[in-house]
């Protein structure tokens, strides 16, 4: 018995000895099998003579940190596990319990890089796109794209820490830089916006996958500055005004599907009131090939597809929006003639049915981030109309 301990003991020896073996010049040579996959940059080496005597002991632990001999293997592989554990978790959302913000699991698998978009995907993405564009020129009519953020996307640093630290390249991410590679579609990219406002006031719920009324009036200034590339005429959006909000305790979305007291996770969240502005009626859109639609939608009894008119504007908008755009119907109310609000997605048919029914002066395109996966279909018409937007330029 004391025989088979000490031969154990030699080879847990041997083997702690062979891992320092090959750890130091892995290290030196930087050894790896895998490139560089952080998205932030590394630390860089110091550099002795520029450095004092203090600081240089932080700065080469943070060099030696992401730089050490097979690093990228190892953070793959923790990377593959935290996916496996996400997929396996029962929840459809996670609890951040060092500060009460829950997740939506699938933004997460996101955010750490297991939503593959290849590039055929971001293709298709680009040529759909630029068919829609193309499409609705024809008809004298622009086309805005536009994908609100995930949480994740604006808040990385109230996440779990074992899922913060391995951030990948999101679909979001590989969606923008295609497009402003490849493209010239008109696409409102709201992250620099809420990050900027965020450092003012909270711009998602904590308990919630979406933006909160702050968020929400941000990203309505940003789309109204960016419909004035292609419509100049347009108004100016309302500027911020902390006395138009009102504060409510609410839950989110995210509650039910994590076992924690209500009362516990209950936020003061803001919402604008629509009281002082301009004057517009309202009413519920009843056109049969709208109602046609929503009643092929799961929980559609739940999705309100209302219309505005302004008798003090002139321009016409359609927004094809999900569950990030709803409840701001009177803020381009401010901006627009007739608006028209249309809980789907800008399927060919669909759009050619709310072009020849509202006459838009422009069609806006919302995608949340987190419905970005896959691609859409093109359509024929796009293909052609594309074509013959590219033989003109």
């Amino acid at each position: 018995m004391h025989s088979n301990s000490k031969i154990t003991d030699w080879i847990l020896i041997s083997v702690f000895l062979a891992l320092i073996g090959i750890a130091i010049p892995a290290t030196i040579f930087s050894w790896d099998f895998y490139d560089v996959q952080d998205c932030r940059g590394l630390a860089e080496k110091p550099d002795i003579d520029a450095v004092s005597l203090s600081a240089l002991p932080g700065q080469f632990e943070s060099y030696l940190n992401d730089h050490f001999g097979f690093r990228n293997a190892l953070v793959r592989r923790y990377n593959k596990m935290i996916k496996v554990r996400l997929c396996n978790e029962s929840n459809n959302a996670i609890k951040c319990e060092e500060n009460r913000w829950l997740w939506l699991k699938e933004t997460l698998l996101d955010y750490l890089g297991h939503r593959e978009t290849s590039k055929d995907d971001l293709e298709r993405w680009r040529l759909v796109l630029e068919g829609r564009r193309a499409w609705l020129a024809e008809r004298g009519i622009c086309y805005l794209f536009v994908v609100p953020p995930n949480k994740a996307t604006i808040y990385s640093e109230y996440l779990p820490n074992q899922i913060r630290m391995y951030k990948r390249e999101t679909r979001l991410e590989k969606l923008l830089v295609y497009m402003k590679e490849n493209s010239t579609v008109l696409i409102l990219d709201l992250r620099d916006a809420l990050f900027e406002d965020k450092n003012h006031r909270q711009v998602y719920f904590s308990t919630d996958s979406h933006w909160n009324g702050y968020g929400r009036f941000r990203g309505y200034q940003k789309l109204i500055l960016k419909i004035k590339e292609c419509l100049p005429e347009i108004s100016d959006p309302l500027p911020f005004d902390i006395t138009r909000f009102t504060l409510r305790t609410v839950v989110g979305d995210l509650f039910d599907f994590v076992d924690v007291e209500r009362d516990a996770y209950a936020e003061l969240a803001p919402f604008i009131r629509n009281d002082g502005l301009s004057p517009f009626s309202q009413r519920e859109n009843t056109d049969d090939w709208v109602l046609e639609k929503l009643h092929t939608l799961r929980n559609w009894e739940k999705a309100r597809l209302m219309q505005t008119h302004n008798p003090e504007k002139n321009l016409r908008g359609v927004l094809f929006h999900d569950s990030f755009m709803p409840g701001r119907d009177f803020l381009f109310a401010q901006h627009f003639g007739e608006f028209h609000n249309l809980w789907f997605r800008a399927e060919y048919d669909l759009l050619k049915k709310a072009v020849e029914s509202y006459q838009p002066d422009v069609v806006i395109d919302e995608v949340q981030e987190r419905a970005l996966y896959g691609s859409p279909d093109d359509h024929p018409e796009w293909a052609a109309a594309r074509k013959r937007y590219c033989s003109k330029k």
